[in-house]
């Protein structure tokens, strides 16, 4: 997912949390659902109502003029990559804290760039530093500032870095290497965050269905979302399931045209956006599939995965 759909989605996670209901005259703009049950999804009758804007915060200015906004750090602090005002070309991590009207630096971290993911706790920051030698991904912590390195990749080794994320627990730190030189050097691997622990799990079996995009890895490190481009379909995007067998990964359900939009909902149950605006939930244990919404634009879980922000085609 691209920096730009990552802020927009950011900022409609940022106003719902921020809104109670008013009769203010405005109209709605996205709506919230609300999906029931623990392990198990029920969705003939969803919860689902408009809502108004009661108050919107305006973020502070050395946040709002060009900063990437990382995420919620907690209930009501948010993380943000800004630009040092006294030197030229360097950046800082910033913390604003409600109601929102000034920022602090966060101390002790440096090398800050755009490409940082924050997890989903919180409680840590994923760094990728580049040098002329090799590259290095890291762990960072928002407490104490400890860095523990993930990975570190030689320009002279026969893959790259392509995709870092979190699973929706923040126990998993995935990222893939794509080969260079044929796909038989292609791994995804991933970081226990618990554990310490790294397992590398080949991509080679999966080159006839394509070359994998972006992933995520589910919250017991079992399964494995893969976004995949096709062989000659440029622009087309197809979502692949795996299930991890030793180090490698056992594809077991395949939705083509699919869109670049998919999350777990549960360790068996994941909610994907398909190319003509439907919104789909899978359940890998019963193959069943189950329309959820129609003519989404965009949707993101909540961090209990209980409810659904979304915004619809045809409407604000």
């Amino acid at each position: 997912m691209n920096n730009k759909r990552r802020i927009v989605l950011f900022l409609m996670n940022l106003i719902t949390s921020l809104v109670l209901l008013s009769g203010c005259g405005i109209g709605p703009t996205t709506k919230t659902i609300i999906i029931p049950g623990q392990e198990d999804v029920h969705v003939e009758e969803p919860n689902s109502h408009p809502f108004q804007v009661n108050k919107i915060y305006r973020l502070p200015d050395e946040i709002t003029s060009s900063s990437p906004l990382l995420g919620w750090s907690s209930s009501k602090a948010v993380l943000a990559v800004s630009q040092n005002a006294g030197i030229t070309g360097q950046t800082e991590l910033r913390r604003v804290v409600h109601p929102y009207e000034q920022s602090k630096v966060v101390p002790g971290i440096d090398n800050i760039d755009a490409q940082m993911l924050l997890s989903p706790d919180g409680k840590n920051v994923s760094q990728i530093v580049r040098s002329a030698s090799e590259i290095t991904l890291k762990i960072i912590s928002l407490t104490d500032g400890h860095q523990t390195e993930v990975a570190k990749i030689s320009t002279n080794d026969p893959y790259f870095l392509q995709d870092v994320s979190w699973s929706g627990n923040s126990k998993f730190l995935s990222y893939l290497l794509l080969g260079y030189q044929g796909d038989e050097y292609s791994r995804l691997r991933s970081y226990n965050v618990e554990a310490k622990t790294t397992k590398s799990y080949t991509l080679a079996a999966l080159a006839p269905e394509g070359t994998v995009l972006t992933m995520k890895m589910s919250n017991d490190g079992g399964s494995v979302l893969l976004a995949i481009n096709p062989p000659g379909r440029y622009g087309r995007t197809n979502l692949l399931v795996g299930t991890v067998h030793g180090d490698t990964i056992k594809i077991q359900y395949e939705r083509e045209r699919a869109g670049e939009q998919y999350a777990w909902l549960t360790t068996d149950q994941f909610v994907f956006l398909g190319t003509d605006g439907t919104l789909y939930i899978y359940d890998k244990r019963s193959s069943e599939l189950s329309i959820l919404l129609e003519k989404v634009n965009y949707f993101q879980l909540s961090h209990d995965k209980k409810s659904i922000a979304y915004s619809l085609y045809d409407q604000d």
